[in-house]
């Protein structure tokens, strides 16, 4: 046996013993990969079931696109920034200084790197905090005030949960250097899980209590997530955290005072800059452009400063530097996109959002599982030097890509409303938004396989160790991505939801092209004649499925009509001062505002940029009200400059009205009388559409004071909380009056103001008057006695009646919401006239209320003739609004009525406290949805195109005798429907 042994080629074992080892590394490589992939299907779908349910508490509103406005440029934006420095830099430097120094040494360094990132993380958490307001006002000017409070106080409770997810990529650098990749990757998905359950419980308790899902119920699911992330993590650490001090090691005391001096003064550079750029009126990209400027200049400094050092700490520096000009670059990217979104009006931002969340399922699920499992292969191949089978091997990955993701985008941009609906809306989405949605989600979708084809060959070039390729095309690509929407915005004028729908499409198959050219500089891959072949079948594949897809889909929809299914809501009166059934399209400004010239009365105010490739809309939902033929709509408009306003109805997307324009003269209110015309059919118009009519390509400014819309005597919208289309039968004033008035009277009574003085205040400046009893509190407390030298009731006197003041440093006056009620303090009978209202199908009638004792009320319906349908309701005495609702079938009804010809409700006092006072708000007829015939109606919707388009893609596939096709099929079969076989033969 000796002899036997001595006799083998002496690197017979070696080499065998490196391959044995190869393999061993390669086993280990696809088994972490399996595990980060696992986990990150979790913290994937974790997210999409979040944006799921975002999409059912909230929809398309304002709470929705202020979470995915702070989201992206907040919570991710800082997560990701920290994670792609933690782990291309921290881990191979840690692990090389416990390789070279041992272990306690190495640890030295992570102390100095965590207690530095811990103290900068700190400090983004205190500004965030503190100038969230003017952070959002910047990045989100096209939002509406309302959304940017929601945005701001959204962002300012959230920063401690940002600063913990962001510590946790500290810790997920960590225990990836020590290869625990199953804690790292657990925590990332405990944190998406977490959050969704969270908000899932919460939503449901509020839900189920009758109010609205508030923002406070996504501040505390986020922070819970952060929280489980990073105990996850820590409990991955358990045994190490011993090492962990707070001190800095490696950090000398006298290189920490040169670095903090030389980032002040190209602070203060930076500062000087803008302030001079800023008072020269360049353009805002010359801004930014000077200041990005002097941070490159800082950066390479400190990179050319690391280099001359070779401590731990100084490579650390020096390669962080290129990662920072390429991150930044990217976040500045899409810090500039979701700027422009939030100009496209209310709830479009969520549109986008959702919509390419659907969009990145099949490249996070598919391509990057394929970038990670082709990896190991080019990786051997390369280190061969087997470049021909390398250049195969990528050329039937990039065939089955397309194989697979060319028909699926076909599919995906003829199902995108379907599937917008069939995943997002439960019924009660407004078509309007569902429309938007799956234009979104149909031009995002046209990147797909150029992002599916990236993650293969950003692989092949890192297998070949041509790193500097992809940084430069990436880097190529941003800045295309840049120009193209500043260009296509700014100068050409183009739609700006279009524009930004189509901008990710357009640069991503920008840097496709140009990776797919550098492959072929380098290799052979994609063989025109080969290539041309599979194009041209795969044409033909995809024309018969998209055409057979599209032919189905119409013959669907037409004969499945789902849309007698959806939920209704008439909200016949909220008394608020609000626009809750406008939006605008293309738009700076869409704001409440008092009237020019009478402060005391609100209108609607427009502010945008006229471009002629660019249609500025206004627009108002009118599924609420009776529109027939003979009607007119009148509304009065004030404009800054000579303007023609061109007028629309609009029922569906294939019926609208003929625009008709108007002249109108600037400076005043223009008296404008709409005739409605004839609706097509059965059809009834769903929108009013006002848009600028202007020739020519001037681009101005332009303003636009909207007041008083009405359908012939009935006040449709006057912006104010008013009791317009009230009366009292026993000829009392009808009030409508804030609901917690009473509670300011007796704050500001408690200040020494009178009580008569009090409720003037009260009523006549409600949310001043809170923010200064605030104001006034404040310096009690902290007795700042020296910035007024009067009493308190001076103050307030002087100050709630004052537009704006000036508030001291540190005090930051609470977001304020007013909630008016209709006040019903006598027993007696009060009607609201339903004329213009359209209650055909309502099957539910429900309001708010909040009563000072135990009131018995009746809500009678009057129709044309008179019939009567009545109920009685016993309101609760409560402080706060309490829902009330029931079924109008559940009402006592005289023979004949008729919901759909209802022309009054009456409110009437039968029982109770007689003195007490009774505020009742949010009246509002509803179809619940039908739920079954919805739910199964959309399923068909998507279900029988698609199985109709799999059966022609199969078919087509095989007649065509497509190669990959087949050799997909038959590794199925080989190595997933064999071994399962086995297996249970084995069993």
């Amino acid at each position: 046996m000796a002899d036997e042994t001595s006799e083998r080629p002496e690197n017979s074992s070696s080499d065998d013993s490196s391959e044995q080892g190869g393999q061993s590394v390669l086993v280990k490589i696809v088994r972490a990969a399996f595990i980060i992939l696992f986990f990150q299907v979790f913290w994937k779908l974790g997210g999409f079931l979040l944006s799921m349910m975002i999409a059912a508490f909230w929809g398309p509103d304002i709470k929705a696109d202020a979470y995915f406005f702070i989201t992206e440029n907040v919570i991710y934006l800082l997560q990701t920034f920290s994670l792609k420095i933690a782990i291309p830099v921290l881990v191979p430097v840690f692990k090389e200084e416990r390789e070279r120094a041992g272990e306690e040494r190495a640890w030295g360094f992570l102390n100095t790197i965590v207690n530095l990132v811990l103290i900068i993380q700190a400090l983004i958490m205190v500004a965030g905090m503190v100038y969230a307001s003017e952070f959002i006002a910047l990045a989100g000017e096209g939002f509406n005030r309302q959304t940017e409070q929601i945005a701001a106080h959204l962002m300012r409770w959230t920063m401690p949960g940002v600063f913990v997810i962001s510590f946790a990529t500290v810790t997920y650098a960590i225990l990836n250097s020590y290869k625990e990749f199953g804690y790292a990757s657990a925590g990332d998905a405990v944190q998406k899980i977490t959050w969704s359950l969270a908000f899932l419980a919460l939503g449901v308790f509020w839900v189920k209590s009758g109010s609205e899902v508030p923002i406070q119920a996504m501040i505390i699911s986020f922070l819970l997530g952060a929280a489980g992330n990073l105990l996850v993590h820590l409990f991955g650490l358990r045994g190490r955290l011993g090492l962990y001090r707070p001190s800095f090691p490696v950090l000398r005391l006298k290189r920490a005072g040169i670095e903090i001096g030389c980032l002040a003064v190209f602070a203060a550079i930076m500062v000087g800059v803008g302030i001079g750029l800023a008072h020269s009126e360049v353009p805002d990209a010359v801004l930014q452009a000077g200041c990005a400027a002097v941070a490159g200049v800082y950066l390479i400094l400190l990179w050319w400063r690391a280099k001359q050092s070779s401590t731990a700490l100084s490579k650390f520096a020096a390669l962080c530097v290129p990662l920072l000009f390429g991150i930044l670059f990217a976040k500045y990217r899409d810090l500039f996109t979701n700027y422009y979104l939030t100009f496209t009006g209310k709830g479009v931002f969520t549109d986008v959002k959702l919509a390419r969340r659907v969009g990145e399922l099949p490249n996070t699920l598919i391509a990057q599982a394929v970038g990670l499992a082709i990896l190991p292969y080019l990786c051997d191949l390369a280190q061969k030097k087997h470049w021909d089978e390398f250049a195969k091997v990528m050329t039937r990955t990039l065939k089955v890509m397309f194989m697979v993701f060319v028909p699926l985008t076909v599919a995906t941009v003829i199902l995108s409303e379907s599937l917008i609906d069939l995943l997002y809306n439960r019924g009660d989405w407004d078509l309007y938004h569902i429309r938007h949605a799956g234009r979104a989600l149909g031009l995002y979708i046209l990147a797909l396989l150029f992002f599916a084809i990236e993650n293969p060959i950003q692989q092949s070039f890192a297998s070949m160790q041509r790193l500097w390729t992809p940084t430069l095309i990436g880097f190529c690509s941003n800045i295309f991505y840049l120009l193209v929407l500043y260009l296509g915005i700014k100068v050409i004028g183009i739609d700006l939801f279009l524009m930004v729908a189509l901008i990710v499409p357009i640069a991503r198959i920008f840097k496709g092209f140009l990776l797919i050219g550098a492959m072929r500089y380098h290799l052979p891959i994609l063989p025109f004649r080969e290539i041309s072949v599979f194009l041209a079948k795969m044409a033909v594949v995809c024309t018969a499925v998209g055409a057979a897809m599209w032919w189905s889909h119409g013959l669907v929809t037409g004969k499945l009509d789902i849309d007698q299914h959806r939920s209704r809501s008439v909200m016949v009166d909220t008394f608020n001062v609000e626009a809750r059934a406008w939006n605008a399209e293309n738009v700076v400004e869409l704001e409440i505002v008092s009237r020019p010239g009478e402060q005391q009365t609100h209108c609607l105010w427009v502010n945008y940029h006229f471009s002629p490739r660019r249609k500025a809309i206004l627009l108002r939902r009118m599924d609420d009200f009776k529109l027939g033929a003979g009607q007119t709509i009148h509304f009065e408009i004030r404009a800054s400059r000579p303007y023609p306003l061109a007028i629309q109805l609009i029922a569906d997307e294939q019926t609208e009205s003929m625009p008709e324009v108007f002249e109108l003269k600037a400076g005043e209110f223009n008296q404008i009388s709409y005739k409605v015309p004839q609706t097509p059919g059965e059809k009834t118009w769903t929108a009013l559409h006002l848009w600028d009519a202007s020739a020519g390509d001037k681009k101005t400014q332009i303003q636009l004071w909207l007041d008083n819309l009405r359908i012939g005597d009935e006040t449709i919208d006057d912006f104010e909380s008013s009791s317009k289309g009230w009366s009292a039968l026993d000829g009392q004033t009808v009030q409508v009056m804030d609901i917690r008035q009473d509670q300011c009277e007796r704050d500001l009574m408690k200040w020494g103001l009178k009580e008569d003085e009090a409720r003037a205040l009260a009523k006549a400046h409600p949310v001043r008057a809170r923010e200064q009893l605030m104001l006034v509190d404040w310096l009690d407390r902290r007795q700042e006695n020296a910035w007024v030298e009067e009493s308190a009731a001076d103050t307030l006197r002087r100050t709630v009646p004052q537009k704006n003041t000036e508030w001291p440093d540190g005090f930051k006056a609470k977001i304020v919401l007013i909630e008016y009620g209709l006040l019903h303090d006598r027993l007696g009978t009060v009607e609201r006239s339903l004329k213009a209202v359209r209650l055909k199908g309502m099957d539910e009638f429900s309001f708010k209320a909040r009563s000072e004792g135990e009131v018995k009320l009746r809500i009678t319906l009057v129709d044309y003739s008179d019939a009567r349908s009545k109920a009685e309701f016993e309101v609760k005495k409560t402080d706060k609004r309490k829902s009330y609702h029931k079924a109008l079938s559940s009402f006592s009804s005289d023979q004949g009525f008729n919901l759909s010809e209802v022309v009054t409700m009456q409110i009437e006092k039968t029982g109770g406290k007689a003195d007490g006072r009774l505020w009742l708000d949010n009246f509002s007829f509803k179809r619940p949805v039908n739920r079954i015939p919805f739910e199964m109606g959309k399923i068909i919707h998507c279900a029988v195109p698609t199985a109709l388009g799999v059966t022609v893609y199969a078919f087509l596939l095989w007649l065509l005798r497509v190669q990959e096709a087949a050799a997909v099929v038959r590794w199925i079969r080989e190595e997933g429907v064999a071994k399962v076989k086995g297996k249970l033969r084995r069993k």
